[in-house]
């Protein structure tokens, strides 16, 4: 129901969801995901000693200053050069001769998914505690 919802702008989270700062979230979002977890490192490396709220604070604002700077001078740009090339898709065409790729092997296709940052579903401790 809230996929239809949104669907509609019309409607009250259609409107909400429209709203310019999570537009803006929006627009973002990649760039976010794509510096946080650097940024996050490094404030939590020189800043062991401060209130952790602080530190999260600062990590999020310098992710969001550098995720601005990013899609403003990177992200943007490409989108646009892209397009401006219509949008073109580029792919890789194997010559007809080529053998088909090989299946994986089934321990691989079947193997059990495991979160790498999480292992065994616990909470890792915050940095300095």
């Amino acid at each position: 129901m809230m996929i239809v919802g949104a669907l509609d702008q019309g409607s009250p989270l259609g409107r909400a969801l429209s709203a310019r700062p999570l537009v803006l979230l929006g627009r973002l979002s990649y760039s976010l995901y794509l510096w946080h977890f650097g940024v996050f490192q490094v404030v939590a490396a020189h800043t062991a000693r401060g209130p952790a709220p602080a530190r999260v604070l600062l990590a999020w604002a310098l992710t969001t200053a550098i995720a601005a700077f990013s899609y403003r001078y990177v992200e943007g740009p490409a989108l646009a050069l892209k397009n401006r090339l219509g949008g073109r898709r580029w792919h890789y065409a194997a010559p007809a001769d080529a053998p088909p790729a090989p299946a994986p092997p089934p321990a691989v296709a079947a193997a059990p998914i495991v979160s790498a940052a999480h292992p065994g579903g616990s909470e890792p401790e915050p940095p300095g505690s």
